[in-house]
């Protein structure tokens, strides 16, 4: 079952600063859909900064993420300068809740990869740099939406990383430039080395089909040959430079993107000393010798993950496992009589665990997460990727919550 985005209802920037007399309408700076009547907007408008207000008056100043009725779900962010950002989706499913948060955060990040923040002048209003850049290039980011805010992981292998390595050293030595790269493959990250944020950033407004990135991308690409999307693009035989400057590295830096059939190369340099195609040469032969033989070996990883024996999902991402409860009575038993021995409870600990790392064992899949409930507020998170495995516990209402939970922790240890 294909699983896509929910709709995108409405898109708004505006005032986060509501009107300072009564009577006065909120100020919208731009809405989508555009035919949307204006009382409508401002309507809108007035609630979401009603709302806002009001739980950031009662949350310690803490700004509002979200909003849920019974027809949609609204994420809240902001472009800098009060200048604020509202996403209206048609959804009221509560596993969507992280994914349209993080989309409009995915949005903001695209943004500020293109763009600089808002500012306002003397009297309050927008500088007109802004109001030009909302007019003209916001509702093609809207394509962002469509994307998950997030990338699927090609499963870990040494000689994916050993070659992926010595094409970026050997395409360092041949142009010093190159500040870092992201090799993807269908829609899997292969390796990177730039930072998660940026890279996420980048690949959504690549799957977006950003004009900025794409205008000069051939639109029959060749099959079983390398070429440039952007970069060393135009006629063969008359070919010109072009890059796009991005806000990335806390600096600008120019963007590459290359291909190979289904392996892409995004590339970060910095200013290049020569803007001719002939300087870029030594870098397309690089590429063209090593990119054959990373797709070669991506197809043949995938095609290995294909046949394994892996655990069947439910429609809503989440396979369950019942233990014995045995298992669990024994250990209970044995906690009650000795209730003073902080052993039994470690005792316990690890025989709640150990039906879980029995699967894990038995698995043959390279990367796989569980979730597991002990009680009915208590889990048990694992997950295995390749040789290392992670295992932590955690209280929380819902198995939902819980698994959110377990992957933030995942994302800021670094570990997913």
């Amino acid at each position: 079952m294909k699983v896509s985005m929910p709709d995108l209802i409405s898109f708004a920037i505006y005032d986060g600063i509501p009107p300072q007399e009564e009577g006065m309408d909120p100020t919208v700076f731009w809405y989508w859909p555009k035919q949307t009547q204006k009382d409508v907007q401002l309507n809108e408008i007035g609630l979401y900064l009603t709302f806002t207000g009001f739980c950031r008056d009662f949350r310690a100043s803490k700004d509002c993420q979200f909003v849920q009725t019974d027809t949609a779900f609204t994420c809240f962010g902001t472009l800098g300068s009060d200048v604020n950002v509202a996403a209206c989706f048609n959804s009221t499913d509560p596993k969507y809740h992280r994914i349209l948060v993080n989309s409009l955060e995915a949005f903001i990040s695209v943004y500020f990869m293109f763009f600089s923040a808002p500012t306002r002048q003397k009297d309050g209003s927008l500088d007109r740099t802004s109001t030009f850049t909302f007019n003209e290039y916001v509702e093609e980011l809207l394509n962002i939406f469509n994307c998950f805010p997030f990338i699927k992981r090609l499963p870990p292998s040494l000689s994916t990383w050993m070659m992926c390595e010595e094409i970026l050293a050997s395409a360092k030595n041949v142009l010093p430039i190159i500040k870092s790269a992201a090799f993807i493959y269908k829609d899997y990250l292969v390796h990177t080395c730039m930072k998660p944020k940026n890279f996420l950033a980048l690949y959504l407004a690549y799957q977006a089909k950003i004009k900025a990135l794409l205008d000069f991308a051939p639109i029959n690409p060749p099959k079983n040959k390398f070429y440039w999307q952007l970069g060393v693009v135009g006629d063969p035989e008359r070919p010109v430079v072009y890059f796009t400057s991005l806000n990335l590295l806390d600096t600008s830096v120019y963007t590459a993107i290359v291909s190979y059939n289904e392996l892409t190369i995004f590339i970060l340099l910095s200013t290049p000393k020569e803007i001719v195609p002939s300087a870029f040469l030594p870098l397309q032969n690089v590429l063209e010798q090593i990119m054959p033989n990373i797709e070669q070996e991506c197809i043949s990883i995938l095609n290995h993950e294909t046949i394994q024996k892996v655990p069947i999902y439910r429609d809503d991402g989440i396979f369950i496992l019942q233990r014995e409860k045995q298992k669990v009575l024994k250990s209970s038993k044995q906690n009650n009589q000795h209730p003073q021995n902080s052993q039994n409870a470690l005792n316990e600990k690890f025989s709640e665990t150990e039906y879980i790392l029995e699967f894990l064992n038995e698995t043959e899949s390279e990367f796989i997460r569980v979730c597991a409930q002990t009680t009915p507020s208590s889990y048990i998170f694992m997950q295995k990727d390749g040789n290392q495995s992670t295992i932590t516990s955690g209280q929380s209402e819902s198995m939902a919550d819980a698994t959110s939970q377990f992957v933030e922790f995942l994302k800021s240890s670094k570990l997913g």
